[in-house]
C-alpha cells in the first residue's frame, strides 16, 4: 500500500512540475512574481459495464404478443425486431410452430430477422412463438417469449355490401 502511495504522489508530483515548466513558471521564480498557484488533483475511478459484463434480456419488439401474421411467402414476410446488448454479443432467435416446426438463425446488429418461406398449412396456423437469446464473452440471457399465429392461406375476402342509390319515380 505505501508502494502504490508513493507511486501516486510521484506521479502527482511530477504532473505539477511538467504543468510549471510549461506554463513558463518555475519554482524558483514563481514566488519572484509575486504568483501563487495551486493545483488539486482528485483520483476518481468510475466502473462502467462493459460490453464483456453479464448482458440483460433481450427486449422484444415486434411482432407484438398476439398478433396474427400473413402468410410467409414472397413478396410477404415476417419480421421479428428486439434490442439487445451489442459489442462482441451475438443474438440467436427461435421460432417455433405446431408439428415440431422449427426456424433459428443467428443475428448480430442490427437486431432484425426477416424470414420468407413456405406456406403454413391450416392445421399449424396457431400457436407459435418466438424467443431471442444474447450470448456475450462472459455469460448469456434471454427474452421472454411471445406467440403469434398465422393467417390462412385460404381465407376468402369478406364480400363488403354494396350500396346504390335508389331512384323513385313518383307519377
Amino acid at each position: 500500500m505505501a508502494l502504490r502511495k508513493n507511486f501516486f504522489f510521484g506521479i502527482v508530483f511530477s504532473l505539477a512540475v511538467i504543468w510549471l515548466l510549461v506554463s513558463g513558471l518555475t519554482p524558483a521564480n514563481s514566488q519572484d512574481a509575486g504568483l501563487t498557484q495551486t493545483i488539486t488533483i482528485t483520483p476518481t475511478r468510475t466502473i462502467t459495464p462493459t460490453p464483456t459484463s453479464m448482458p440483460g434480456p433481450p427486449i422484444l419488439l415486434a411482432p407484438e404478443a398476439g398478433a396474427v401474421l400473413p402468410q410467409p411467402i414472397s413478396p410477404t414476410e415476417w419480421v421479428f425486431t428486439w434490442d439487445a446488448r451489442q459489442g462482441p454479443c451475438y443474438t440467436t432467435i427461435g421460432i417455433y410452430g405446431p408439428g415440431d416446426r422449427h426456424i433459428s438463425a443467428t443475428v448480430f446488429p442490427p437486431y432484425e430477422y426477416h424470414y420468407t418461406g413456405e406456406v403454413i398449412p391450416d392445421d399449424a396456423l396457431s400457436p407459435w412463438y418466438w424467443i431471442v437469446g444474447v450470448q456475450c464473452p462472459l455469460g448469456s440471457n434471454n427474452s421472454e417469449s411471445r406467440t403469434f399465429s398465422v393467417l390462412s392461406i385460404n381465407v376468402t375476402p369478406t364480400p363488403l355490401p354494396v350500396y346504390l342509390p335508389m331512384i323513385h319515380n313518383n307519377p
